[in-house]
């Protein structure tokens, strides 16, 4: 008794019609092995809107994220043409939401998930806009984090308790002090 396996396919739900998946079969497998069988057949013949829709997974937390290729800074790439490569998301906002004007031409996530195409989760705001987004969120490059007051082993860093390394380097005293007494102990 041959059966044949029966092939189901795992496609995002709204990513190609009937007609479209039958046209050009449907593998299965993971998301993300479905992405680069169809990015290597003839899906490159179809509309830039079919061939976006077979890119992304759409996860639990609502983001659509990017399953193909990507920029050096880790956000999507997309081609409208060979080479005329834009980021994935901005490819999401102008398909979905509409034209990008000049004073808000940056496409931000309120995700912060530099690969998610969810129309839902982009804006469209100004570098100022950007920048404060950043900034409200704690991913801005001028915020620091908190300075160390205390050593890992808890003491505080005081004048009294702190030696400073030629190199700069703050060094715990009392720890110091321990590791000295306990290597005497073992001689």
């Amino acid at each position: 008794m041959n059966e044949k396996k029966k092939r189901t396919c795992r496609c995002n739900g709204e990513a190609l019609s009937r007609e479209e998946k039958n046209a050009y079969g449907c593998p299965t497998g993971s998301p993300e092995e479905q992405a680069r069988w169809r990015s290597q057949t003839t899906l490159g013949k179809l509309p830039a809107e079919i061939r976006f829709k077979t890119k992304f997974i759409k996860r639990e937390n609502g983001c659509w994220e990017w399953i193909a290729a990507r920029f050096t800074n880790g956000y999507g790439k997309f081609g409208l043409k060979r080479e005329n490569l834009i980021p994935a998301h901005r490819f999401s906002y102008l398909f979905y939401i509409g034209e990008i004007c000049k004073e808000k031409p940056f496409i931000c996530h309120k995700c912060d998930n530099p690969l998610c195409v969810n129309p839902d989760h982009l804006f469209a705001g100004s570098p100022k806009d950007n920048s404060q987004d950043m900034a409200r969120k704690g991913r801005h490059w001028h915020q620091v984090a908190p300075p160390i007051t205390h050593c890992k082993r808890g003491h505080e860093y005081t004048p009294q308790n702190t030696i400073i390394h030629r190199t700069g380097a703050r060094r715990c005293r009392t720890c110091k002090n321990l590791q000295r007494s306990l290597a005497r102990k073992n001689r």
